[in-house]
C-alpha cells in the first residue's frame, strides 16, 4: 500500500523439506485376523498409501515389483515363492510373527532372524526403549496397552538392529525384542513378533480420543521399511532459515560401529560465512542423546556448515540463512486484549486512536500528573573550596609584596 508505514511484515521466508511418502503396499496373510484391518486402518490414515490385503494363496507373484513394500503376516510354507521373489531383488520387508508363524520354514528362506521353532504363545506387554535411534518416536504410554500374543522363546536378529519395544512378560522386562528394525546386506525389515496389535489401536484411542497417535508410529515404521536410503552414523537436524533471537540451534547424532548412540565423541561445527567467506570453528555440546549447539552469536546472513567428528572420518554438511528479526516490526496488529489487561491492573485507562483527544483531556485533568516544579538552593562555605581559598590567598600576597617594593605601603 502507498501509505503502509510497515511493509516488513509483508513477506517472511520458509522452507519445505518434501519426503515422498507415497506407497503402494502389500499385506500378506494366510488366515484372517483382526490385526490386518488394523494395519490397513492405520497406513491409510495417510492418504499418500494404499494398502493391498491378499490372502497368500490368491497373490499373483508377478504383481510383485508393484508395490513399495510387502508386509507378511505371520508366513508359513505358502510364502515361499514370495520370498524367492523378495530375496532375489534384495527388497525391504516387514513381518510380522507370533504363534502361528512357521519359524522351521523362515530360517530356512531368509537370514534376517533365526528363532527356534514352536507353536506356543506368551502374552506380552511392550516397554519402551529410550535409546531407540534408527527414527525419531515417542512413547505412546506402552505401559498401559493391553498383551500380545508373542512366540515362545528368544530371536536372534541379525544386522545393525535397534530395539524399539522389549518384550515384558509376567511383570518381568526381558532383553528379547518384541518391536525390532535392522539394516542387513544393504536391505532394512521390520520385526513384529507378536499379533493382536488391533488391540494397542483401540487402546491409544481411549487414550487420546483419537487414532492419530498410534497411527502416526504406524506411519514411522512403514516409513522407515519402505526407504531405500541407508541409515547414517552421522545425522543432522538443523532449520533452513533461524529468524535473528529465536532459538537457533543445530543437533546432531552419531552412532557407532554398532549404530549405538556415542556419548564420548568430539564433535565440532565449522560453518562459513558465504558472503565474506570468515571461518569459525565451535564445539557442539552434548545435551541427552544428542550435541547441540547455538547459533545466536552469529550476524544474519547465508552460512554454509560442516559438523566433523574429531579424531574419525565421519562428517555431514549443510546451508542455513540467519534472516534479520525485529519481533515488534513483525507484528501486524497491538495486542488489544493485554493492552486492556495492563491498563485495568495498573489504574489506567485503554484508548485507541479514535479518542485521542478525550485520552489528552483526561491526562490533563487528572491529579496525578499536575506539573510540579522544585529548586535547590546549595549553599558551600568558601574554606571548604581550598584549590580557590589558595588562589585568592595567593593573589593578594602578590599585591602586597608590589605594593612594597612600590613604596605604596
Amino acid at each position: 500500500l502507498d501509505a503502509e508505514v510497515n511493509a516488513v511484515n509483508n513477506t517472511k521466508n520458509f522452507a519445505v523439506e518434501v519426503i515422498d511418502q507415497k506407497a503402494k503396499i502389500a499385506l500378506l496373510y494366510s488366515y484372517m485376523h483382526p490385526d490386518l484391518g488394523a494395519y490397513k486402518k492405520a497406513i491409510e490414515s495417510n492418504r499418500l498409501r494404499e494398502v493391498t490385503i491378499s490372502n497368500i494363496n490368491d497373490f499373483d507373484i508377478k504383481t510383485i515389483d508393484d508395490y513399495d513394500l510387502v508386509m507378511l503376516f505371520e508366513p508359513n510354507a505358502a510364502f515361499a515363492k514370495v520370498y524367492d521373489a523378495l530375496n532375489k531383488s534384495n527388497t525391504n520387508r516387514f513381518t510380522i510373527l507370533a504363534d502361528h508363524t512357521n519359524y522351521n520354514f523362515l530360517n530356512q528362506h531368509q537370514d534376517t532372524f533365526s528363532k527356534n521353532p514352536t507353536a506356543q504363545g506368551d502374552p506380552t506387554r511392550p516397554r519402551f526403549n529410550t535409546n531407540f535411534s534408527a527414527f525419531l518416536t515417542n512413547d505412546l504410554d506402552f505401559t498401559d496397552f493391553p498383551p500380545v500374543i508373542s512366540g515362545f522363546g528368544p530371536v536372534h536378529i541379525n544386522g545393525d538392529k535397534d530395539i524399539l519395544l522389549y518384550k515384558n512378560i509376567a511383570g518381568v522386562t526381558t532383553q528379547d525384542p518384541l518391536l525390532a528394525v535392522t539394516e542387513f546386506e544393504d536391505r532394512r525389515e521390520v520385526l513384529f513378533m507378536a499379533r493382536d496389535i488391533w488391540q494397542w489401536r483401540a487402546q491409544s484411542y481411549l487414550n487420546t480420543g483419537s487414532f492419530e497417535s498410534f497411527d502416526g508410529f504406524v506411519a514411522k515404521l512403514v516409513q522407515y521399511s519402505a526407504s531405500k536410503n541407508k541409515r547414517e552414523r552421522l545425522r543432522l537436524d538443523y532449520d533452513s532459515f533461524y529468524y535473528g533471537a529465536e532459538n537457533s540451534v543445530i543437533s546432531a547424532q552419531y552412532m557407532d560401529k554398532n549404530y549405538v548412540f556415542d556419548p564420548n565423541a568430539r564433535l565440532v561445527l565449522q560453518v562459513r560465512d558465504k558472503k565474506g567467506g570468515k571461518l569459525r570453528e565451535l564445539p557442539m555440546i552434548l545435551n541427552g542423546n544428542r550435541y547441540a549447539i547455538n547459533l545466536d552469536p552469529l550476524e544474519a546472513g547465508d552460512y554454509g556448515f560442516t559438523v566433523q567428528v574429531k579424531g574419525g572420518d565421519r562428517s555431514s554438511s549443510g546451508n542455513f540463512t540467519i534472516i534479520p528479526y525485529d519481533v515488534e516490526r513483525q507484528a501486524q496488529n497491538a495486542n488489544w486484549p493485554k493492552i486492556k489487561a495492563t491498563a485495568t491492573q495498573t489504574g489506567g485507562v485503554a484508548a485507541t486512536i479514535k479518542n485521542m483527544d478525550g485520552l489528552i483531556e483526561n491526562l490533563l485533568e487528572d491529579s496525578r500528573y499536575t506539573p510540579v516544579q522544585k529548586e535547590i538552593i546549595k549553599t558551600e562555605p568558601l574554606i571548604a573550596l581550598s584549590f580557590l581559598l589558595f588562589i585568592i590567598i595567593a593573589a593578594l600576597a602578590v599585591e602586597w609584596f608590589v605594593r612594597k617594593y612600590n613604596g605604596l605601603l
